[in-house]
């Protein structure tokens, strides 16, 4: 859903902002009074704040608030109109774009300074309406948005969507490790945006449990999973982090993550990042170092992810296209800036002491599925814990982590299977349309693409899917009496999904690490018992 915010100054502005009489805003307003009806509910509601300190605080309110999240700035636009000479500190909306783009990444956001050489015409206003009725078109469309994500660049169209691209470069070109945070950011006070009053023994707690699931968690939940895990070993590893940065880290973080995705989302990484610490837990417990910096790899290692796959950006040609591992070393790319950013100390130390490789970096890119049979290699050949370098050691507990849904317990596990399932599908959409449109994934101007390529069924499969699937999902989630029995009535195809992924990758791969560490067999047992209840499924709809 789209928010209209005003943003002004009440010793300016006084309560005449809110009866559309204001100097400042009244032209914009009478824009969208002579709009047709489509345009006008555009916006779902009108806010109206004092300052930039308000507006960032509603945002990062919004973003946090339980899914479903409607107010998650992804599924709709936010249009923020302002003066920047009345506004404090004065900000151009270049310098608003460089605020927005490095601290809420996927966000969809735009702006109108009032002040600007173009204050107060009409036609101007127009057009920025206009536009931001065609970024709604590719907002709405769960195809052209994760082309979107993944092909958009300036040159090709101009819009207020996220892109990938843009993420990239507002972190290549935008401001360096070195430079401070901007005071509008260092001065919030995250730690009263965290409406939680349960404690750090009630989150480790539930982190310590293999039978953890994150799927039952609120973002807010999510948030502090990450917190008191990552203070925990910071502290341990005696690189203590105030608590206020910490949670402006992991809010980041979050906010460079799609709320939308039905996998591959903040969830996920919280997931991989307690599955990380556990792995570490049993097979390194005293080498803090290293398992706070597999945790901080953990959270950061799908950030920005678009809920595709490597092999859909085959076609493509554009700056992310030119490494091997194209989403994984993205997903380095961005995390690495926003650490140097904001925990510098750590950045540099996630350098192993010994060699010069990045730990961090070399366990992220060893998520790339792509690369999934030289691990299986590596434990093949070194039978033991000591014949493993440390960055080999890193990268395999990661892997596991990431691919461990397999071994949870089967009512954990079988949701996971659904949310990966539901992703898949997004995928199957959007290769079906580069197919049967016999278009090339490559730099596209989105607005032309329902043009040039009307494959209407398509693109209406995939209309206003997300919020529908991502209430669906809740549903299913936080059901008291869930069973997978009932999920598979639902989701026929999950256990052939399940059974296919196991015998390719799972199960030979935890088989051989826990050859080398028994402390992980039971991960192993874990995988044969839901294998079990998978083919027993598939044999009765086969009527078998």
């Amino acid at each position: 859903m789209s928010t209209l915010f005003l943003i002004g100054d009440p010793e300016f502005t006084g309560p005449a902002l809110q009866t559309n009489e204001n100097d400042d805003f009244s032209t914009v307003l009478e824009v969208l009074e002579e709009q047709p009806a489509s345009y006008i509910s555009t916006f779902a509601r009108t806010v109206v704040l004092p300052d930039l300190d308000s507006l960032l605080k509603q945002i990062y309110r919004d973003r946090l608030l339980p899914l479903p999240n409607s107010w998650n700035y992804e599924t709709g636009i936010a249009l923020i109109v302002y003066n920047s000479q009345r506004m404090v500190p004065h900000m151009s909306i270049r310098q608003m774009n460089d605020l927005f783009r490095q601290y809420f990444a996927t966000l969809n956001i735009c702006f109108i300074d009032v002040h600007s050489g173009d204050s107060g015409d009409a036609d101007h206003y127009r057009q920025v309406l206009a536009a931001l009725q065609q970024d709604l078109s590719i907002t709405k469309n769960r195809v052209l948005k994760m082309n979107h994500w993944m092909n958009h660049s300036q040159t090709s169209c101009s819009s207020n969507i996220y892109s990938m691209m843009r993420q990239f470069s507002a972190c290549v070109s935008g401001p360096h490790n070195s430079d401070p945070l901007p005071r509008i950011i260092r001065n919030m006070d995250f730690t009263q945006l965290i409406s939680d009053t349960k404690t750090e023994e009630h989150y480790l707690s539930l982190l310590r449990a293999w039978d953890f699931s994150a799927l039952n968690l609120t973002t807010v939940e999510l948030v502090q999973c990450g917190f008191f895990l990552i203070r925990h070993l910071s502290n341990l590893a005696n690189i203590p982090i105030s608590d206020n940065k910490l949670y402006l880290l992991l809010i980041t973080i979050e906010m460079s993550y799609h709320q939308i995705n039905k996998f591959h989302n903040f969830r996920h990484c919280i997931d991989v990042m307690q599955a990380s610490w556990q792995i570490c837990e049993r097979i390194l417990p005293d080498d803090h170092l290293t398992k706070l910096l597999l945790a901080l790899a953990a959270t950061g290692h799908d950030i920005g992810h678009p809920g595709t796959n490597n092999s859909l950006f085959q076609n493509s040609n554009n700056e992310l296209t030119g490494n091997t591992s194209i989403l994984e070393a993205f997903h380095y790319n961005i995390f690495s800036h926003i650490l140097g950013q904001q925990w510098k100390k750590i950045s540099m130390l996630s350098r192993a002491t010994a060699t010069s490789d990045n730990l961090i970096e070399s366990g992220i890119l060893a998520t790339d599925m792509g690369i999934h049979a030289q691990y299986v290699k590596i434990i093949t050949e070194k039978k033991t814990r000591q014949e493993l370098s440390l960055k080999e050691l890193v990268c395999l507990v990661i892997k596991a982590a990431d691919i461990s849904n397999v071994t949870r317990p089967l009512d954990v596990s079988a949701k996971w299977a659904l949310l990966i399932t539901l992703e898949f599908k997004d995928c199957n959409l959007l290769q079906a349309f580069y197919k049967e449109e016999s278009m090339s994934n490559d730099d596209t101007n989105c607005f032309e693409l329902v043009k040039t390529h009307p494959c209407k069924e398509h693109l209406t499969k995939a209309d206003n899917i997300d919020m529908e699937t991502e209430i669906r999902i809740y549903e299913i989630l936080h059901d008291a009496h869930f069973l997978p029995d009932t999920l598979i009535k639902e989701y026929p195809m999950i256990p052939a999904g399940q059974i296919f992924f196991i015998d390719t990758f799972a199960y030979e791969f935890f088989h051989k690490f826990s050859v080398i560490f028994p402390e992980l067999t039971f991960l192993v047992d874990n995988i044969v018992e839901n294998k079990k209840y998978w083919v027993e499924k598939k044999r009765l709809q086969e009527g078998k």
